[in-house]
């Protein structure tokens, strides 16, 4: 507990840091007339596509609780989805989300086993669309960013291989249990000989447990190709109105002219590259990586205030009103146990 709070205190100073840097950089006075010169109806667009996004992740959740006959109303699916975004921006690589949306599962009447599988489907669903997004946009955009941007190549290539081999381990472990099982006791005995954990042999049963719920969601996924064709679309769209939301930002500059693939492109990889930054939500890395990429489009001379109010709406939002859910889904059941 005291190493994540660290970890989510030291993720916060870095994000003061880079705005505190934008502030200074521009000044605070540039920066106010700029924000009041902002057109509302893109901003208001920028805000309406975050907001899509989080409702289409509540749609996928759903639609996979339903397929395990798994009883849930999609207004509580949608405070799951919040609870887990609130979770996944204050802890590194995201690692709080799930377990927080099992435990709000589970208030709701489903079962610790039934609320991981729908949990790891979702998850499965969402890193092979990534994944597949992720090809899709090196194969036609390399070149476009590749004659712009230096070392660009290396930060795409190594986010590319993060993704797809969480995707490629994910079907190992579930296709393979033998193999999944020695790679698990094998990783635990050099953990607990190198006096990083104290009992291995409890780590694994814990592991192996997890394992059977991640192969018997796999497994139930792959044997309802229309769920699969459904869930998919639906997260494609949910990445697409994530992806946007810079276009809509640029266009409340009152700019025009950029190609919108192209900013779509950008956004891809600012996720790409973040996705193996160990801090929570990627701070310091993920407002870089914006700053780089978009550039390109906006310009010197408001990218510093492009990158601040991008941040505003897809991080500190998530922390708002997840937060905001989470706090009334916790008063709610300290009501029910009255």
């Amino acid at each position: 507990m005291k190493n994540k709070i660290i970890k989510l205190i030291l993720g916060l100073l870095f994000s003061i840091g880079v705005f505190t840097y934008i502030i200074l950089a521009n000044g605070l006075d540039k920066i106010m007339k700029q924000l009041l010169m902002l057109d509302p109806y893109w901003i208001i667009l920028a805000i309406f596509a975050m907001v899509i996004y989080w409702i289409l992740e509540a749609k996928v959740l759903h639609m996979i609780a339903s397929s395990l006959k798994a009883k849930i109303r999609f207004r509580d699916s949608f405070k799951v989805t919040m609870t887990g975004q609130f979770f996944n921006s204050i802890t590194p690589f995201a690692t709080g989300g799930q377990p927080a949306q099992a435990y709000e599962l589970s208030k709701n009447g489903i079962n610790l086993g039934v609320g991981s599988s729908i949990l790891t489907g979702k998850f499965i669903v969402y890193q092979s669309v990534l994944t597949l997004y992720s090809f899709i946009i090196l194969v036609f955009k390399l070149g476009f960013f590749k004659a712009r941007l230096s070392n660009f190549t290396h930060l795409a290539t190594i986010g590319f291989i993060v993704n797809t081999a969480v995707i490629v381990f994910l079907i190992l472990l579930s296709s393979y249990m033998n193999f999944a099982h020695f790679i698990v006791v094998f990783l635990c005995k050099f953990l607990e000989k190198i006096r990083i954990i104290k009992d291995a042999d409890k780590l694994v049963e814990k592991i192996q447990a997890q394992l059977k719920l991640f192969r018997d969601s796999f497994v139930n996924i792959r044997s309802n190709p229309l769920l699969i064709l459904k869930t998919s679309l639906l997260t494609m769209l949910q990445l697409l109105s994530f992806f946007i939301i810079p276009y809509f930002i640029y266009r409340a500059f009152g700019l025009n002219g950029k190609f919108i693939g192209n900013m779509i492109a950008a956004e891809a990889f600012v996720v790409m590259i973040t996705s193996f930054i160990p801090i929570p939500g990627a701070s310091g890395g993920a407002e870089g990586s914006f700053y780089m990429f978009f550039s390109l489009f906006f310009g010197k001379s408001i990218i510093g205030i492009a990158v601040l109010i991008w941040r505003i709406i897809t991080f500190y939002f998530n922390i708002l009103f997840g937060g905001l859910f989470t706090l009334l889904s916790r008063r709610e059941a300290s009501n029910q146990k009255i």
